[in-house]
């Protein structure tokens, strides 16, 4: 393997990573009030769900991508969601996330073997995630880490096997150490895993201006340490349906040009110097990740009756396309 190949074998690690990573993230403002409305042209989602409430969801997971030289792989999976509110008043909100076994619809190119899938999947089960968030709805913790991760350690374990018995022994424990030392740190650990409760929990809290779209500057986390990831953001409100107590609310995110090489050196700096890619000029590699986020939201307790979001990533050669719909379950 040449040096340009090993170049992009790091790159395509790094890209993979940071997709999973890269939660969409914004700092939002809580506006107490009795019942959430669109006052002051501001549309307040100061509400939140009830001590004991049971919110059960459908989430689809869509995922697509493309290598140099290879055909693209698609693939797609159905599960349910329960979340249990397990508390809810003045000092925040917690709740218990869990899986329910999902309907797998892997398509030809998936290149994941249904048996393989249904190990990791066992797995996933037993795993139920405390949720903290604070008054304003933004995200605390996770309140078990203790309890969740030696499971999410055995998960790791799992898919190294898998990855093992399709191929290079070597390759995949380089893999898996690369996917640990990303575990390794609470934060970042939270940050992958509990991706889809957060994006889903959101507009919870949050204040959102009618009139115009907001901008914003964000430092998103780096899934590999070193310094946060710039990206550009805009918030609007599509529209507000008082009769049906109904909001639609979107969320546009990219990252900025310089924190793909953010990225990437944070990246080398964890592989040892031995399997670093030799010549490769990082100025050259250009990466494109942007975060579509389009919530439709009940303003009984500010959560989404449906979300759909898309993270799309372009890197020389090839592109990374991963999709969530999340709609609630009657």
């Amino acid at each position: 393997m040449h040096a340009g190949q090993v170049g992009w074998c790091a790159l395509r690690r790094c890209v993979a990573a940071a997709a999973l990573a890269l939660a969409a993230q914004v700092a939002g403002s809580a506006h107490a009030g009795e019942e959430p409305a669109a006052s002051g042209r501001r549309l307040e989602l100061s509400m939140r769900p009830k001590a004991g409430d049971v919110i059960r969801l459908e989430l689809r997971k869509e995922h697509e991508r493309q290598m140099p030289n290879q055909p693209p792989q698609r693939s797609a999976n159905l599960l349910r969601v329960t979340i249990e509110v397990l508390e809810s008043g003045p000092q925040g909100t917690v709740v218990r996330w869990s899986h329910l076994r999902p309907e797998t619809a892997p398509s030809q190119n998936a290149g994941t073997s249904f048996a393989d899938a249904e190990s990791i999947w066992e797995l996933v089960q037993e795993i139920r995630y405390e949720l903290e968030f604070d008054p304003g709805g933004e995200f605390v913790q996770l309140r078990n880490y203790d309890e969740v991760r030696p499971l999410v350690d055995r998960m790791l374990a799992q898919m190294e096997a898998v990855l093992a018995r399709r191929g290079d022994a070597a390759a995949a424990r380089q893999a898996t150490e690369l996917v640990q030392r990303m575990f390794s740190d609470r934060g970042n650990l939270e940050s992958v895993l509990l991706r889809e409760p957060r994006m889903f929990f959101f507009p919870m809290g949050k204040s959102f201006p009618i009139d115009a779209p907001r901008e914003y500057d964000a430092q998103l986390s780096n899934p590999f340490g070193g310094p946060g990831l710039p990206a550009h953001g805009v918030l609007r409100v599509d529209w507000v349906d008082g009769n049906n107590g109904l909001a639609a609310v979107t969320m546009d995110q990219n990252l900025h040009p310089d924190s793909a090489r953010i990225v990437i050196e944070s990246l080398m700096a964890k592989i040892p110097p031995e399997r670093r890619p030799k010549d490769t000029d990082l100025d050259q590699l250009k990466v494109e990740i942007r975060d579509l986020a389009r919530y439709t939201v009940n303003l009984r307790d500010a959560l989404p009756e449906r979300m759909d979001f898309e993270r799309s990533a372009r890197v020389p050669g090839g592109y990374r396309r991963d999709a969530v719909i999340m709609r609630r379950l009657q």
